[in-house]
């Protein structure tokens, strides 16, 4: 169900009226627009009942990578119920979270003042001038930490590639997370990915001398690499129980993930396995 407003319209006076809408249909997706603005709500919190808050909003004018792969979802060829659902809590619930850390680092609460303080920081008694005196301190500690840790893993992206040129836009592709710095006796290497990796080195034999293929196996993904630069990624393989899918960055529309329900539905990705490669090789 959909409801329109002008593209002058602020959107929240209207999330009532949806709501009422809601109500009275079998709709299981709700979406208020302006045409700019897209919020797309569910029944998360009690069935039939529409959410207070959208599990997904879109700006069209600021349209994050991330988010593309969630609009496809929508698409009537690629339209789940359960699978959008499943990932529907997850975005909810981490929009909301990023927003409390958000509102947290820009202008610390009390309470997270007083938290911070008491984890060894300092013994006395919080009073709220002794608040008022560490927000500031607070505020530019995590503003400190957060540059820092971008610097770090700057730097250890550079250092993994030091004989390779690397251009900015390789390292926004490819910027080392957490997970890959596991220790490896937490990664375990299946013989499905093994497989992949057959067959998108099978895909890609006229394309790229196969010898150059290598793969990256980490927590979250398991990596296709030219030359094992991780700058050169061909694409990211996730094979889990509920959802697969394959990563295939485009130079279009960011990093694109293709949901896949089995390893043969990889062949159908080889023209876009192909452009990367020859992107990139």
């Amino acid at each position: 169900m959909i409801e329109c407003k002008s593209i002058k319209e602020e959107l929240t006076k209207y999330n009532s009226q949806l709501f009422r809408y809601f109500g009275t249909t079998k709709a299981k997706f709700a979406i208020l627009t302006n045409g700019i603005i897209y919020r797309f709500y569910t029944d998360l919190d009690e069935p039939n009942k529409m959410d207070e808050k959208p599990f997904l909003e879109i700006d069209m004018i600021d349209l994050k990578d991330a988010q593309v792969p969630e609009l496809k979802k929508f698409h009537k060829d690629n339209f789940d119920l359960n699978r959008i659902i499943d990932s529907a809590a997850e975005l909810k619930y981490m929009g909301l979270i990023r927003g409390v850390i958000r509102e947290e680092f820009t202008n610390p609460s009390d309470d997270f003042t007083r938290y911070i303080l008491s984890q060894g920081v300092y013994d006395g008694i919080k009073t709220q001038n002794i608040v008022d005196r560490y927000k500031p301190i607070l505020k530019r500690s995590l503003t400190s930490y957060i540059n820092d840790l971008v610097n770090d893993k700057i730097q250890i992206a550079l250092k993994s590639d030091d004989n390779d040129d690397v251009s900015p836009e390789s390292l926004a592709e490819e910027t080392p997370t957490d997970e890959d710095f596991e220790p490896i006796s937490r990664i375990d290497t299946t013989d499905d990915e093994i497989e992949s990796f057959y067959v998108i080195k099978s895909i890609l034999r006229d394309t790229i001398d196969p010898s150059r293929l290598s793969y990256k196996d980490t927590l979250s993904y398991f990596g296709i690499l030219i030359d094992n630069k991780v700058t050169r990624w061909v694409c990211r393989v996730s094979l889990k129980e509920r959802s697969s899918y394959i990563m295939i960055p485009d130079e279009i529309s960011g990093n694109v993930k293709y949901p896949i329900e089995k390893l043969d539905d990889i062949y159908d990705l080889s023209q876009q396995l192909i452009n990367r490669a020859n992107l990139i090789k």
